[in-house]
């Protein structure tokens, strides 16, 4: 079953870009640095958003200065994106604090 469908998948037509769309998602692209990935949000709203930060990744990036800027996104690196999707977009967040658990 696995075989059909991945067969199926080879054959649907894949959507393009028109020349602006796949400029816009590559801008958005650019802003993702994969090296820099630190943690994942927990909870968002719209005054405040909570962020589990990996002490990996946290120590990986040399650390987290107190009021530093974070970019938030959902953006895969490695492929296009497509600006007119959801996911396609990113926050900016400046550190408060930080909790133990």
């Amino acid at each position: 079953m696995a075989g059909v469908i991945s067969q199926l998948a080879t054959q649907l037509p894949h959507p393009t870009l028109d020349p602006p769309l796949r400029e816009a998602g590559e801008n958005l692209r650019a802003l993702v640095e994969p090296e820099a990935y630190v943690g994942e949000v927990v909870a968002l709203g719209y005054s405040e958003a909570i962020v589990q930060i990996h002490d990996h990744h946290r120590q990986r990036v040399g650390g987290i200065p107190a009021l530093c800027f974070l970019v938030g996104t959902r953006v895969n690196p490695q492929a296009a994106p497509d600006p007119r999707e959801e996911d396609s977009s990113a926050g900016l967040a400046q550190s408060a604090s930080s909790a133990f658990l």
